[in-house]
């Protein structure tokens, strides 16, 4: 049986030290970001023209309330044109409406 009581205390160790690594992992986080689509801004994933286009990503589950939305978009070194931003309910009412105004720099950061 000391063996059967060995294994147990060593379950229970790794455990209790996981859980303190976890819970040290969400103290020094410093992230905003509630929820991520798991898009990668590598490469292209949807061709949006200028002079009027529409890109949908439906539908998104949220697990949590959403206070702002941010995107990459890709100009190839051109200054970007002005975004409208559109987000729906997935039966069609609209939630809420956004503009990014024109001008701004392809940096990789999100809009």
């Amino acid at each position: 049986m000391p063996s059967r009581r060995l294994a147990l205390l060593g379950f229970a160790a790794v455990l209790v030290v996981g859980l303190l690594g976890l819970l040290a992992a969400s103290l020094t986080t410093k992230s905003r970001i509630v929820q991520s689509l798991g898009v990668a801004p590598i490469y292209p994933v949807a061709p949006l023209h200028p002079g009027g286009g529409t890109v949908c990503e439906d539908p998104i589950a949220v697990s949590d309330p959403i206070t702002n939305v941010q995107f990459n978009v890709g100009t190839q070194g051109k200054p970007g044109v002005p975004l409208d931003v559109t987000l729906y309910r997935s039966h069609g009412a609209q939630l809420s409406s956004g503009h990014v105004m024109g001008g701004w720099i392809d940096n990789g950061t999100p809009q």
